[in-house]
């Protein structure tokens, strides 16, 4: 009887490695035509703005601008499905597997594209939209705010961070969570000018501040600012 048994146990146990797996589904039921079906048909202006911070017009503005370096295939609706991805990271504070789920797409795939949507940014954006333009028109924009002979206004925040790993103490900051410093300057009508990210949480502001290239260029060219506008300019730092 025991060996009986024993033989239809190995008999079961055979069986069950050997025979394939059988898969509940082949897919997960999804939406991925989300974007087509229902963003791009279906949503104003209004949607736009509260889901990506920006209208439709502007994110396929910023797609053409950027299609260069996103393109894997001749299609431009790759480059704003991306640039889509890239905008509702920051603009909802999702987490990479959340907005997998929205845009029907992996997690790592999300991560890929979110890098690669913020570096084209860098390189392509950067310079030529954060920069320091009619200096004059700057200076009156401050003045009709109540700030005489300032041309705009800088500030810091923290970023929350998970700290490389044996370094969390470089990046633990006063406010006891580790970090890293964002700088910006915006002009009257908030528009920035200039950004400076990557310090770690514990230095100060006025540290960052002082490893600007905005802060470098003034100092070496003290008259860089004074020769383009009939007013001596100084900055308003907000603390």
């Amino acid at each position: 009887m025991d060996a009986l048994v024993q033989t239809g146990f190995w008999a079961v146990a055979e069986w069950r490695i050997t025979s394939p797996r059988q898969k509940l589904c082949w897919c997960y039921p999804g939406r991925s035509t989300w974007f087509h079906d229902t963003v791009l048909e279906c949503w104003d202006d209004l949607q736009w703005i509260e889901n990506f911070r920006m209208t439709r017009q502007t994110l396929f503005e910023i797609a053409e601008l950027l299609r260069p370096y996103l393109m894997r295939k001749d299609t431009v609706m790759r480059s704003a499905i991306c640039v889509a991805i890239g905008v509702y990271f920051p603009a909802s504070r999702s987490c990479y597997r959340t907005i997998a789920l929205v845009f029907q797409k992996g997690t790592s795939t999300i991560a890929s594209i979110i890098v690669e949507v913020c570096l084209a940014i860098e390189h392509t954006l950067l310079k030529e939209e954060v920069r320091i333009s009619d200096i004059n028109k700057m200076t009156s924009l401050m003045r009709k705010l109540g700030f005489p002979h300032c041309l705009g206004s800088v500030d810091g925040t923290h970023v929350a961070i998970t700290p490389p790993k044996l370094q969390g103490q470089a990046y633990f900051h006063r406010k006891s969570f580790h970090s890293v410093l964002l700088q910006a300057a915006c002009d009257g009508d908030g528009i920035f000018f200039s950004m400076l990210a990557g310090h770690s949480g514990v230095y100060h502001d006025a540290h960052v501040f002082w490893s600007s290239m905005l802060f470098k260029k003034w100092r070496k060219e003290p008259l860089y600012l004074a020769t383009r506008c009939s007013t001596t300019v100084v900055f308003l730092y907000h603390h």
